[in-house]
């Protein structure tokens, strides 16, 4: 079984599927130059924006790992926090 994981590739690994991710990261660079015209070159507003596109791709890559059993659940979880307030 071990053998089988290391013969995976790294975008099977993390369970990433790579024309997405291409497309994702494509648009996000699109959004960030548009930012970047519209903003009149503001540094402070590119910071901004780099630190959300980061964030955004580091919750993607972690909820990528989280097992699609685990992922049923959490509505459910959801919903019950939600109504017991």
């Amino acid at each position: 079984m071990t053998d089988d994981k290391k013969k995976l590739s790294l975008s099977m690994r993390l369970h990433i599927d790579v024309p997405m991710l291409l497309i994702i990261l494509a648009l996000l660079a699109y959004s960030a130059f548009i930012m970047w015209s519209a903003s009149g070159q503001d540094p402070e507003m590119m910071e901004r924006k780099l630190g959300q596109i980061a964030t955004g791709f580091i919750v993607m890559i972690i909820m990528a790992q989280i097992p699609l059993a685990c992922m049923k659940i959490l509505p459910l979880i959801y919903i019950f926090f939600a109504l017991s307030y």
